[in-house]
């Protein structure tokens, strides 16, 4: 199967858009001073990484079949098989990927709006509740975790300012 098969366009569709989207962003990125733009340009960098990957992983090369493979979470269908030789499965549903994107987009319209560490737990909570459906317990753990996470690695440890939201300024 190659990047052109039918079953692949609508991943090859999403993941070149989402690789210029990235392109823009890194490229708007610069128009900041040097300090501040510098959590951005992490965030686009490794955009651009995983972007790649993805496109590499639609290609019917033995590279492209261990990325899909690694990244799929899925083991070879047969015990001992090799990932090299395992046969290619067909993209994820446009819709699916579509619902991750819109997820995606709410917690970057949430942090603009009421800043990083409000929207964190909650869209961390909410994605395991709906998206991943995980028990109410584990969502709430979890999402205590990351914040708590998120708060001592940037704000107490590399003492670096999260953005507060628009109300906040």
């Amino acid at each position: 199967m190659n990047i052109g098969a039918p079953e692949k366009r609508g991943a090859l569709y999403f993941a070149l858009g989402l690789f210029a989207l990235t392109v823009v962003f890194i490229y708007l990125s610069y128009d900041y001073t040097p300090g501040v733009r510098l959590f951005p340009l992490m965030v686009g960098y490794t955009g651009l990484i995983l972007c790649t990957l993805d496109l590499i992983g639609l290609t019917d090369t033995g590279l492209g079949r261990i990325i899909d493979s690694v990244f799929s979470g899925k083991a070879a269908e047969k015990a001992g098989e090799e990932i090299g030789k395992a046969p290619p499965k067909s993209a994820p549903e446009l819709s699916r990927q579509l619902i991750a994107m819109g997820w995606m987009v709410g917690l970057t319209i949430g942090i603009y709006i009421v800043g990083f560490m409000a929207v964190v737990p909650v869209y961390v909570f909410s994605s395991m509740l709906f998206q991943g459906k995980k028990s109410v317990k584990q969502c709430a753990y979890t999402a205590v975790g990351a914040t708590a996470f998120i708060w001592v690695m940037f704000e107490f440890l590399l003492r670096y300012e999260l953005y507060r939201g628009i109300f906040a300024e």
